[in-house]
């Protein structure tokens, strides 16, 4: 979004995984991107299970403790 004095970037509104430089960006930056997010993605499961992953990641971090109750943190 832009406007007279202020350009906001889009990872404001959805998750962006790679960064690409340039307007155009170059085509090495391009294939660059392409293969960090063939590494990101090439660890996901197959089959769509995909939903079942991200429910038990969001569990997880739902009964981790939290910072205050977290030990031998500096404050």
């Amino acid at each position: 979004m832009t406007t007279s004095s202020r350009l906001t970037s889009c990872d404001h509104i959805v998750p962006v995984d790679v960064y690409l430089p340039g307007c155009p960006p170059s085509p090495d930056m391009l294939i660059d991107a392409v293969f960090k997010i063939r590494e990101q993605i090439q660890h996901w499961p197959l089959m769509g299970h995909m939903s079942e992953v991200e429910a038990t990641k969001e569990k997880r971090a739902l009964e981790a403790p939290t910072t205050l109750e977290q030990k031998g943190l500096m404050r």
